[in-house]
């Protein structure tokens, strides 16, 4: 759609006093195209160019259209080696990490394997890591071991873990074991 400014600015009659068509025509054509330009120049960015030819599929995944020879054992023999492009970055080391997330794998899970880290977007804890987690490792075995080991005393005391829990304190912790004993018979 053409602007009122960009009519008058191409009006013959506007421009000409005299009456005579061809110099009118010829007075009115720079501030036609001027405005013209102008025009084409608004509406190509607010729009876009329709005309442009879209990039074809095979050039947006890394295709081209270099020449390339190779002989029967599949040596290049003119042109350039190309390797292949995978959709997939790699190699990434995101967070820190010296390794890439899926090099380490243990019961069950994946994980990386500079911090044996098993939650994907974690930070890499590094050497400081590992030894925690081999501390956390070693505490937990210590816990397993100390509740089968009340469970055991449980089973042995018919269930009253903590008269026995009681009992031991009492006899560790306090000087005078006798009132101990008689609150203990007490409850």
């Amino acid at each position: 759609m053409l602007s009122l400014s960009l009519l008058t600015a191409c009006a013959p009659s506007a421009i000409c006093k005299t009456g005579n068509a061809a110099e009118a025509y010829s007075q009115s054509q720079p501030a036609c195209m001027v405005m013209q330009l102008k025009n084409k120049d608004t509406i190509m960015q607010q729009y876009g160019d329709a005309a442009e030819k879209a990039p074809e599929d095979g050039m947006l995944l890394g295709q081209t259209e270099r020449y390339v020879e190779y002989d029967a054992a599949g040596r290049v023999v003119k042109g350039q080696d190309i390797k292949a492009h995978s959709r997939y970055e790699e190699d990434v080391h995101p967070n820190n990490h010296t390794s890439v997330w899926g090099s380490w794998w243990e019961g069950g899970q994946w994980g990386y394997a500079c911090c044996h880290q098993t939650i994907k977007n974690s930070y890499c804890t590094g050497e400081a890591g590992l030894v925690a987690a081999e501390a956390q490792a070693d505490q937990m075995q210590l816990n397993i071991k100390r509740k089968a080991e009340e469970d055991k005393a449980r089973e042995e005391n018919g269930g009253n873990l903590e008269v026995c829990a009681t009992f031991l304190f009492a006899v560790l912790h306090v000087p005078h074991f006798c009132s101990c004993v008689a609150l203990l018979l007490m409850h």
